[in-house]
């Protein structure tokens, strides 16, 4: 009995894959080296909320180390009808200006970092940016739970302060001089003790 025979489409030649598997490889692998160049040009990255890794941590932010701070309007303090700015909340001293949200995992874990080391510090100030904060109320729970004594401000669009800072995403914190000077990034999770290894060189 005669067997029957099937062809189909020839996926690779002689010398490995033929010229249409080519170029589909070459295709892809042009639209992720445009990919990979959006995300440097923007100096962002996706956050992963539930990761403490560096996973949670932004390629680059605007503001960097020699920079002095960007001027920035007032902002509504969280829980109350107060508007204050950065400069009036520092009051000539160094501060820490931490950028955090209640829906991201890691900020929230930090949280308690930053108020066990503000707590037993009176050098330096310490000011939190709620940016971009879809759930307020939330955020105040997550704050007291915490045992955070500190002022924080709720930048609701990240257009008045987490913009001009170039924070793209959380947690991000920023260690100021008194003349107003960036001396130290932390674009990711701080511990209690890298947070005070980093108060000792501001």
């Amino acid at each position: 009995m005669a067997q029957v025979s099937s062809t189909s489409p020839t996926t690779r030649g002689p010398f490995g894959p033929s010229w249409p598997v080519r170029i589909g490889i070459v295709a892809i692998v042009a639209l992720l080296a445009v990919v990979i160049t959006h995300i440097v040009a923007t100096g962002t990255a996706k956050c992963d909320p539930n990761s403490l890794s560096s996973a949670c941590v932004v390629v680059s932010s605007t503001v960097h180390v020699g920079d002095h701070v960007p001027h920035t309007g007032t902002l509504g303090e969280l829980s109350s009808t107060t508007h204050a700015g950065i400069a009036s909340l520092a009051q000539g001293h160094p501060y820490v200006l931490n950028f955090f949200g209640s829906y991201c995992s890691a900020c929230a874990a930090e949280l308690h970092n930053f108020a066990t080391v503000a707590n037993s510090e009176t050098r330096v100030r310490f000011i939190g940016i709620d940016a971009d904060e879809p759930r307020i109320h939330f955020a105040a729970t997550l704050l007291r739970q915490a045992g955070v004594n500190y002022p924080i401000l709720e930048d609701v669009n990240g257009n008045v302060v987490t913009v001009p800072y170039g924070v793209g995403a959380l947690p991000a914190t920023f260690f100021v001089n008194a003349d107003g000077i960036v001396v130290h990034e932390v674009l990711g999770y701080e511990t209690v003790a890298t947070l005070r290894a980093d108060l000792a060189n501001l």
